[in-house]
């Protein structure tokens, strides 16, 4: 069965054990072993406090099953070659696939989930604007999906993240930009002095940077797909060996 798109996995293992039990119901004199791949969600049904509405009501409906059944909890180690614990599995992943019928959530919302729908949410609507913004023209040739470098952003210095944002965006020091500001008489490439110094022409064209960029970027003459499966760090290493961004 589905459960739509909210429930954790915790959740998903206790309504499973929930469901059983109550089909169970119906029985009376029995011996009944219900199995569970979840440490997790055992020990929670095994504990003397309870702070989920769900585990509460799985354990009252196991304590009405006993009533008249002896009742027994096992746990099943996952991935151990248990035919019907891996026909259950299968079966587990059949009914995810199916689209839940109703209004959701289907049970209730954890503090973590709580916590995550904002961020995913805006993380996901930063990813659409970006898809379809036109002006951040040379930071789409260099950057795949917005917020894939903030882990590394973490580890770098202020002076290393703005080094970085220069190449990334074609901002900062690169004399193309400079001029356009009018603080620099001459647009032209510093190495090369042949085309103008932008992003694109320093990590990818200028013929004065071939070998370096052989040697930090894995090619003499990347292309931008290339460049956006680099790691800031390698982008930084070759940005620090041109001499452009002063000491890194």
């Amino acid at each position: 069965m589905s459960l739509g798109t909210t429930p954790s996995v915790f959740q998903a293992e206790v309504m499973a054990i929930l469901v059983g039990a109550q089909n169970l119901l119906v029985y009376k004199n029995r011996k009944i072993t219900i199995f569970s791949g979840s440490q997790a969600a055992l020990k929670a049904l095994c504990n003397d406090q309870v702070n989920s509405k769900l585990v509460l009501e799985c354990r009252e409906t196991l304590e009405s099953l006993s009533r008249f059944n002896k009742v027994t909890l096992v746990w099943v180690p996952g991935h151990n070659g248990v035919t019907e614990n891996e026909n259950a599995d299968f079966l587990a992943r059949k009914g995810a696939e199916n689209t839940y019928v109703g209004p959701e959530p289907v049970v209730g919302l954890t503090e973590q989930s709580l916590k995550a729908l904002p961020k995913n949410w805006c993380r996901e609507q930063h990813r659409k604007i970006w898809k379809y913004l036109v002006v951040p023209r040379q930071s789409k040739m260099f950057i795949k999906t917005p917020g894939l470098l903030l882990g590394d952003l973490n580890s770098m210095t202020r002076h290393q993240i703005s080094t970085l944002t220069d190449l990334l965006t074609g901002h900062g020091h690169l004399l193309k930009h400079l001029n356009a500001m009018g603080v620099s008489e001459s647009p032209l490439c510093r190495k090369c002095g042949v085309e103008e110094e932008d992003s694109f022409h320093i990590m990818c064209e200028c013929e004065a940077l071939s070998t370096l960029r052989s040697n930090y970027l894995n090619k003499p003459f990347p292309e931008k797909k290339d460049i956006k499966n680099l790691k800031p760090r390698e982008i930084l290493n070759f940005a620090r060996k041109t001499g452009l961004f002063g000491h890194l």
